[in-house]
């Protein structure tokens, strides 16, 4: 695994074009987080960036660190330690029994925590460019989307532009917060994915391990998220009359920024569990409501809304008749 790892680093950093297999990096630096010791796993990190540091320079080496290998590594991290607690708030680890087997559990709340460490890692690699080696990324993305706007302007038709201006596309191209924020909750979605799905498949396969994991078609945000939502909203809502110098609209999108991609996510298991179990649950699908929220929505706001439902009104669960558990408590 370390071989691996090296191997795909030295790949990404030998081309700009081919710096996204860095994103590779996460399956193995997740294998040995999981697999080997604690000093091993550190030792791996350091190894890596300083040669990178060497070889490279330091925004590399920065970028390496935080971005990729410091998350795969927590994950890991917490994948071998995740506990649970009883009734009584007693503290236990999982293991599943299945005939004479053994098993592991990596529940959804390692890939919920994945997320939030490749988002943190992501800020926190932002502010250590700012802070420490005096470069804004967000100020030079900012300037980027600036060129790329005025360039986009004067190459279309008159009327185009007029019309693109009324929907108000512009202005939302230039808010580049919420441009940055989102491609970088969406890149950490997909390296938790890695981390995750990827990751643990392949810990089974090549080392016969027993690890037991929510499977895609199983995906359901744990605890009451749409309530969350919905009260956080009036909440920030009413500070936001009350304090009028405290700007909760951008709190507020970007809140629902982070949910909508999370019940994109619920929405997206919702479908892959429809397909897979379709000649048994077809006559108590609704799919043409399923189909005019998306038609009418669109794929992507019309696929989340389907996850809000689903969290909400547990449809794998009233659809299921075997007895298995679905939905909130599909981790019982």
């Amino acid at each position: 695994m370390l071989t691996i790892l090296i191997v795909i680093i030295s790949i990404a950093n030998m081309n700009q074009s081919l710096s996204f297999f860095m994103l590779l990096a996460i399956v193995p630096m997740v294998i040995i987080s999981i697999k080997a010791n604690m000093l091993f796993s550190i030792s791996t990190i350091v190894v890596i960036v300083s040669t990178l540091f060497a070889l490279c320079g330091s925004q590399v080496a920065v970028s390496s660190f935080f971005v990729y290998l410091l998350p795969s590594f927590l994950t890991g991290l917490f994948m071998n330690n995740e506990k649970f607690t009883d009734k009584d708030n007693r503290k236990f680890s999982v293991r599943l029994k299945k005939g004479e087997q053994l098993y592991k559990f990596a529940s959804i709340k390692v890939f919920l925590f994945s997320i939030i460490f490749f988002v943190v890692g992501v800020f926190l690699y932002h502010v250590v460019m700012k802070y420490f080696m005096n470069v804004d990324l967000f100020k030079n993305m900012q300037q980027e989307i600036t060129k790329m706007i005025t360039i986009y302007k004067e190459i279309i038709p008159q009327e185009q532009l007029k019309e693109l201006e009324k929907l108000g596309f512009f202005e939302t191209l230039s808010d580049t917060g919420l441009i940055v924020l989102s491609g970088i909750y969406f890149k950490s979605i997909i390296l938790a994915i890695l981390a995750y799905y990827v990751s643990i498949p392949l810990i089974k396969k090549i080392y016969n391990e027993k690890i037991y994991y929510v499977t895609v078609e199983n995906i359901f945000l744990p605890g009451n998220p749409v309530i969350v939502l919905f009260v956080s909203i009036v909440i920030l809502f009413i500070i936001g009359s009350i304090y009028t110098n405290i700007d909760t609209v951008t709190i507020i999108d970007n809140f629902v920024l982070i949910m909508n991609m999370l019940f994109f996510l619920q929405g997206t298991s919702l479908i892959v569990y429809i397909f897979k179990n379709w000649s048994s649950i077809k006559k108590r699908v609704n799919w043409i409501l399923f189909l005019a929220i998306v038609i009418i929505m669109g794929v992507l706001p019309g696929i989340s809304t389907l996850g809000m439902l689903d969290n909400l009104l547990n449809y794998r669960g009233r659809w299921n008749s075997n007895g298995d558990n679905y939905g909130g408590r599909n981790e019982q």
